[in-house]
């Protein structure tokens, strides 16, 4: 017979809680040298909001009075979150290259593929449909430029 609760696992949710207090508080310092006041709201909510979760979760962690349950972590999707990042360090670049609206689809339809979905339809349509819907929205109702890229800023 084994117990499970003969050493206790280390809780990951303090860990969490601590590193969320720092950069909530180093990202709080920062906002005070934003010279425009409105420019400082949204990070001072977003900030307040993080030390506000991060606190219920340390008070839920404390209140439960166990630690970790020891579980094996589960890296079974570690490949596929690194080739998202990888994707999207290369859709960064190829905006600046290429412009929004054509790094836009690829980006889209690659990210769509890498992640599971094999519905050509699905994928050609969300491709297609995103930055038209953003073209509409944002360039001609709102008047936003988007990014061009150098190779067609001076077109």
């Amino acid at each position: 017979m084994t117990d499970k609760n003969v050493e206790p696992g280390f809780d990951y949710n303090i860990v969490s809680s601590i590193f969320l207090y720092i950069i909530a508080f180093v990202f709080l310092f920062l906002t005070h040298s934003l010279k425009d006041s409105g420019s400082r709201v949204f990070p001072y909510i977003v900030c307040i909001l993080t030390i506000i979760l991060s606190t219920a979760l340390l008070w839920k962690t404390a209140r439960n009075g166990r630690r970790g349950n020891g579980d094996a972590f589960d890296f079974s999707g570690t490949l596929s979150a690194l080739s998202m990042c990888v994707i999207l360090l290369l859709y960064i670049a190829a905006t600046t290259l290429m412009g929004f609206y054509l790094s836009t689809p690829l980006y889209l339809a690659l990210s769509m593929w890498v992640l599971g979905q094999r519905n050509k339809k699905i994928i050609i349509v969300v491709s297609a449909m995103t930055p038209l819907v953003i073209y509409l929205f944002f360039t001609l109702l709102l008047g936003m430029r988007v990014p061009e890229g150098v190779l067609f800023s001076y077109v």
